[in-house]
């Protein structure tokens, strides 16, 4: 989902951008056209409206352009992207925005989830603290303080003197 996620969230600024109409508006005209049976790939020039400089070989994201031919003039929007202006209002790459806007929540409470099942299988195999002074007592000579322990008749440890 994470794979899927980034590279979707670098179009988001420039697709919201176009769905805002933020940017210049401007003419684009189809120049090249590569094409396979599932997908075409078009490139062209922009002139913007207000006779600013134009970009040469670009593409155009929102709209399927397949059916056009070579030459022909779309109203497109350059919103400042490296190499792609949009089609007003973002078109399909609209759905990009709808698509982040959805998957974003979603991965975050995945990621809540998974570190919450780790937290909880590392605490449940945690073991249990034990004083290290307890676990070897057993194996400590007596001190000079303490009298040596024996063995009763009955197989009781006991201290002399006691």
């Amino acid at each position: 989902m994470l794979i899927f996620l980034i590279p979707l969230s670098l179009d988001v600024p420039d697709a919201w951008a176009a769905h805002t109409g933020d940017g210049r508006l401007g003419t684009w005209t189809m120049t090249e056209r590569a094409c396979r049976p599932d997908l075409c790939i078009t490139w062209g020039d922009f002139v913007p409206d207000d006779g600013g400089p134009g970009r040469d070989r670009i593409h155009v994201a929102g709209g399927d352009f397949r059916s056009f031919d070579l030459g022909s003039r779309h109203r497109t929007i350059d919103v400042g992207a490296s190499d792609t202006v949009f089609v007003p209002g973002g078109g399909r790459a609209s759905t990009t925005v709808r698509l982040f806007t959805i998957m974003l929540p979603l991965v975050g409470l995945w990621c809540a989830s998974v570190a919450f099942a780790l937290r909880h299988r590392l605490a449940r195999t945690k073991p249990p603290n034990h004083n290290i002074d307890q676990h070897f007592a057993a194996f400590r000579a007596p001190t000079e303080s303490s009298p040596p322990e024996q063995l009763s008749p009955q197989g009781d440890r006991t201290r002399e003197g006691s």
